[in-house]
C-alpha cells in the first residue's frame, strides 16, 4: 500500500527486493518487487547467443535439481533436491499439489485468483476428489515451523489426504510417474518442465508467458484446469525447451556487469544471514558490491534522473527489502 501511494503522489521508489536484478523501477502500473514476466517468451526470440545461453541455463539447471542451491535460489535454506532416503509414496498417474509456506506472502505476483494459500489448498482438494482425480500433497521443504501447524490442521480436515514426505525430491516424483503438478507461483514449474511434467497455477507468476504451466484467471477456470489435468498429453521436449527459455529470461538475459552485481548482492545479502561470519566480513561483501562498475552506472543513473530510473518529480522513496 505504502508503494502504490508514494508512486501516486509521484515519488520515486525503488525496490531491491528479488535474486533476478539488482534494483527494479516501480511504476503505478507495475508495483511489485518481482520482475515482470509477461513478455518473457518473446524477448527470448530477439536474444542473440540462445545457444549458449540455454547451455548455462541447462549447467545452473541441473546443479539445482542435484542438490545445490544456485544464486536464484539463494533463499532457500535447504534444497529441494538433496538426497534422501525417504520411501517414494506410489505416485503414478497423479497430481502432486507443491504447498507453499503458509506464512509466505501470497500476494508476492498479480491477479492471485485466491486470498491466501488455505483457501487455495482448500478449493483445490475439494475439486480433485470431486473429479476423483488421484492426488498427493507436499509440504514446502522450507516451511518455518508455524506452517506444520496449519498442516496438522489440513490432516485433520481431510484425514484421507496422501502427504508426500518433505525430504522426497521432485526428481523422485517424476521418476514414480506422477502426472501433473499444482502450484500457485512456485519455481516448480519451471523445474517440473524441464523434468517432462506439465503444472497448473492460478495468480501472474513468473513462468505466465510460456506453455508449461496452464495458468487460470478464476476460480471456475482453475477448477476446469485441475478436473482436465489428467488429459494432458505433454511433450517432454518442447516442456524441457520452454523451460529453459525461461531460465534465460528470468536469471541470465543481463550484461555480465549486471549479473556481477546481481550476484554479489545476493552473496552480501546471504552473510547478512549467516551468523558465524564477522561483522567485517559482510562490510567488506558490501565493499566488493560498491566496487563494481555497474554498482557505479546505477548509481551515476539513479543520481542523475536518468530515463529508466526517473519519474515526473525528483523524490525517490527506496525499499530495501530482500526476501
Amino acid at each position: 500500500m505504502g508503494v502504490r501511494v508514494a508512486l501516486r503522489e509521484g515519488v520515486r521508489v525503488l525496490s531491491f527486493s528479488n535474486f533476478q536484478e539488482f534494483g527494479k523501477v516501480l511504476s503505478l502500473g507495475d508495483t511489485f518487487h518481482t520482475r515482470n514476466p509477461v513478455h518473457y517468451r518473446r524477448d527470448f526470440k530477439a536474444l542473440q547467443g540462445q545457444s549458449q545461453l540455454l547451455y548455462e541455463a541447462q549447467r545452473q539447471l541441473e546443479i539445482r535439481l542435484s542438490g545445490g542451491i544456485d544464486n536464484v535460489t539463494s533463499y532457500m535454506t535447504a534444497s529441494a533436491y538433496r538426497a534422501t532416503s525417504h520411501v517414494v509414496p506410489d505416485v503414478t498417474g497423479a497430481v502432486v499439489i507443491f504447498l507453499h509456506d503458509f506464512y509466505d506472502s501470497p500476494h508476492v505476483y498479480a491477479d492471485l485468483v485466491f486470498d491466501d494459500f488455505w483457501s487455495w489448498i482448500c478449493f483445490t482438494i475439494d475439486t480433485l476428489r470431486e473429479a476423483s482425480i488421484p492426488f498427493l500433497v507436499k509440504p514446502h521443504p522450507n516451511q518455518i515451523a508455524l506452517s506444520d501447524q496449519v498442516i496438522s490442521e489440513l490432516t485433520l480436515r481431510y484425514p484421507q489426504i496422501r502427504m508426500v514426505p518433505s525430504g522426497v525430491t521432485s526428481r523422485q516424483l517424476v521418476a514414480g510417474g506422477m502426472a501433473c503438478a499444482v502450484t500457485v507461483f512456485g519455481t516448480i514449474a519451471h523445474e517440473m518442465a524441464y523434468l517432462g511434467v506439465p503444472s497448473i497455477g492460478c495468480a501472474r507468476h513468473p513462468h505466465i508467458s510460456f506453455d508449461f504451466c496452464r495458468t487460470a484467471r478464476d476460480r471456475a477456470s482453475y477448477a476446469e484446469l485441475l478436473r482436465t489435468a489428467l488429459a494432458l498429453r505433454p511433450n517432454a521436449a518442447v516442456l524441457r525447451e520452454q523451460a529453459l527459455q525461461f531460465y534465460v529470461m528470468h536469471n541470465l538475459a543481463f550484461s555480465p556487469d549486471e549479473i556481477a552485481l546481481r550476484d554479489a548482492f545476493i552473496a552480501a545479502w546471504r552473510a547478512c544471514h549467516d551468523n558465524q561470519l564477522p561483522a567485517s566480513e559482510i562490510a567488506r561483501g558490501f565493499d566488493r558490491l560498491a566496487a563494481l562498475p555497474a554498482f557505479s552506472v546505477f548509481i551515476d543513473s539513479l543520481l542523475s534522473g536518468a530515463p529508466e530510473l526517473a519519474s515526473a518529480t525528483s523524490r525517490t522513496s527506496i525499499l530495501v527489502a530482500p526476501p
